[in-house]
């Protein structure tokens, strides 16, 4: 009996044996594989430099259908394929990156990964940048020489200049024609979406406009007595404005201006052959107005640093600047930046105040150097100096200062320096060039 159980079971399992053997071997034979092109998609751009930017993607497919080619195609209008301009890369699938080249200063481009095998050539998503290299440029305005002062917000630029404004809708990108032709424009402020300009030199008066520069009005006739505008400033949204003889401010937008404000120095201060500053300056971060001018009740050369006070109409002695020249002032969110000459100029000296201009201390990193011109756009500053210039984009936390690049920009001295929101400016003799940093 045992005997024929045994049997039974050898007899069983060489059956299985047989059974699962045929099943493998039917199962050895691979499909055929899909006749479909490859999966792709389009990575963001990831670096725009002086000459290229960059970008990448990602292929899959199958192994046992090679690819014939992968990269990207490009151009300046949507809906981009193989038929435009095409930067081919590795045909090995996989993640890839390449620069793009040949692109033209400011224009928007399309662009989207591709990879072919024999069955067809798939497109991952599009793409979309603005070619803006990081390198100076000049300001395409023949009109832009001899720059005094810029102002910009909500993309558009204005600039003030020796012989009048010169505005732009886009950013700097595109020029209007020049207008209050012939006047030094020396100061352009904004409030209540009204903008203002100050006309200092031959003719010196003010002038507002309500429709972003395109006409002007001469506040001349608004004031208790004919005056000499020296500089303008902003505290909240009251305007604010030094003359030869006083103080005026302005709370209905320029139609009527009320002289005064106590402890500011007054009756003909500015007028003194003897004063170390003449015009005073007057810079604002929006809301905090300050004033660095000399002091008529103290012996000459005595010059201060004033603070006004919206609630009540007053000014506060801050900083003493004894025998000073002050070469320029900004006021960024928290922070107060001057740099000033001494004994004749002799002495190049920069400082800070966090205080509110009470106190001043050293800019360690300046210690060799002497700005022509500090400019703030709320946390980024910019200092220039005669050949380069250093910025922050943290008012100077820590004395964290970067020395900027001058690729594009002309082997001679820097006169001037701006910062916008997007945007760092440089005057020279040359004109006006502007570099994209954000």
């Amino acid at each position: 009996m045992k005997i024929v159980y045994f049997n039974i079971l050898v007899f069983a399992y060489s059956i299985l044996s047989v059974s699962c053997k045929k099943e493998r071997n039917a199962g050895s034979t691979l499909p055929e594989p899909a006749a479909v092109p490859p999966i792709v998609t389009t990575s963001d751009i990831s670096w725009i430099d002086d000459t290229s930017a960059v970008c990448g993607g990602r292929v899959s497919y199958n192994k046992q259908i090679p690819l014939l080619a992968a990269g990207l195609c490009w151009d300046t209008v949507p809906g981009v394929t193989i038929s435009n301009a095409v930067t081919n890369a590795d045909a090995s699938g996989g993640n890839f990156a390449i620069a793009i080249k040949g692109l033209i200063y400011s224009k928007k481009y399309y662009v989207k990964a591709y990879a072919t095998n024999q069955f067809g050539t798939s497109y991952g998503e599009e793409k979309t940048f603005v070619f803006t290299p990081k390198i100076w440029r000049k300001v395409n305005s023949a009109d832009l020489k001899d720059v005094l002062c810029l102002y910009s917000e909500d993309h558009f630029v204005y600039v003030g200049t020796n012989s009048g404004l010169v505005a732009s809708p886009d950013g700097g990108e595109t020029w209007l024609p020049k207008i209050l032709s012939g006047k030094k424009i020396s100061r352009i402020i904004k409030s209540n979406n009204i903008l203002f300009a100050c006309v200092t030199g031959t003719s010196n008066e003010v002038y507002k406009s309500l429709d972003n520069g395109n006409t002007w009005i001469s506040l001349a006739a608004k004031f208790p007595y004919p005056i000499k505008p020296l500089d303008l400033g902003l505290a909240g949204s009251r305007v604010v404005l030094v003359s030869d003889s006083n103080v005026f401010y302005s709370d209905n937008e320029g139609e009527s201006w009320q002289q005064g404000g106590t402890g500011f120095p007054v009756r003909n201060a500015f007028n003194n052959q003897n004063a170390p500053l003449v015009p005073p300056i007057l810079e604002s971060n929006g809301s905090d107005l300050y004033c660095f001018a000399p002091d008529v009740n103290n012996n000459f050369p005595y010059t201060f640093l004033f603070r006004y006070k919206v609630p009540d109409n007053s000014w506060t002695k801050g900083a003493d600047f004894t025998a000073s020249h002050l070469s320029s002032m900004k006021v960024s969110e928290k922070r107060i930046f001057v740099s000033y000459s001494m004994s004749g100029g002799s002495l190049c000296i920069s400082k800070c105040s966090e205080d509110g201009g009470n106190y001043f201390g050293p800019l360690i990193k300046f210690s060799n150097e002497f700005p022509y011109k500090f400019d703030a756009y709320k946390n980024t500053v910019i200092a220039v100096f005669a050949k380069g210039y250093l910025f922050s984009l943290d008012e100077g936390d820590n004395q964290n200062w970067t020395t900027g690049k001058t690729t594009g920009l002309p082997s001679e001295d820097f006169l001037n320096g701006f910062v916008t929101s997007d945007r760092f400016w440089i005057v020279t003799a040359s004109g006006l060039y502007s570099l994209v940093y954000k």
